[in-house]
């Protein structure tokens, strides 16, 4: 029986097919993450990818401030490990930061 309904959703139009919450954001992301650092450990992809959307945004509106976070993270787990990437928190880009970036 499943067989048949697995069948069925590849069959379907991709915009039909059941997907989870987000998945279409998080693919985007991924995409755009790609684009910038190229390359990268599964891991900080996702950590990348937990940042909050619009502060991930910015990051990646300036390839300085998305390439120094991606070498936090891979710092993080070449250091300590995947577990600890997991559970890093790196702390919010400041407003004066985001000024300076624009200079």
């Amino acid at each position: 029986r499943r067989t048949g309904q697995d069948e069925r959703e590849r069959s379907l139009p991709e915009h039909m097919r059941k997907r989870p919450k987000y998945y279409y954001y998080y693919e985007w992301m991924r995409k755009r993450i790609h684009g910038a650092l190229g390359d990268l450990p599964g891991p900080v992809v996702d950590k990348l990818l937990t940042t909050d959307a619009d502060e991930l945004d910015l990051l990646l509106q300036y390839p300085q401030a998305i390439k120094g976070q991606a070498e936090e993270y891979l710092g993080v787990l070449r250091d300590r490990g995947e577990r600890a990437l997991e559970t890093y928190s790196a702390p919010r880009m400041a407003w004066d930061e985001v000024r300076a970036l624009e200079a």
